[in-house]
């Protein structure tokens, strides 16, 4: 069943992930960029992403800033003041799930190529037709 505040965004990393203790738990924080797909449409919407839990400490190292990622949570409107008085609001998300998208500005290796296996000595044998799986 899904959550009554559910939000689910893709976007870019703003920032690389930062572990810190929360008391009894860890706390994994990062910023997602989501731009509109047309430009013209609107401005860039940042979300600052909290994620608890031992998944979010292991998964951190992985999250880097411009990596591009799908981010699950409950979101929340923060009003703050700044330094020079004036209001401001931050769009937050309690992650409950992510998944990785790829890296955006720097290329991923291709995976290594195999060599081929060394050819078999002729044993001698016939091996019928229907024996052949291809």
């Amino acid at each position: 069943m899904p959550r009554k505040n559910s939000c689910n965004i893709i976007g870019h990393v703003g920032t690389d992930a930062e572990v810190r203790d929360a008391g009894s738990t860890q706390v994994v924080s990062f910023s997602v960029a989501v731009s509109p797909w047309n430009k013209d449409r609107g401005e860039t919407q940042w979300f600052r992403c909290s994620w608890f839990g031992d998944r979010a400490v292991k998964v951190a190292n992985y999250i880097r800033k411009g990596d591009a990622i799908d981010v699950t949570g409950e979101v929340t409107l923060r009003e703050y003041e700044r330094r020079d008085g004036s209001s401001g609001a931050s769009l937050e998300l309690r992650v409950s799930d992510v998944t990785l998208l790829g890296r955006r500005d720097r290329e991923e290796a291709p995976p290594p190529r195999r060599a081929a296996p060394p050819p078999q000595p002729d044993t001698g044998g016939d091996i019928p037709d229907e024996d052949i799986p291809f």
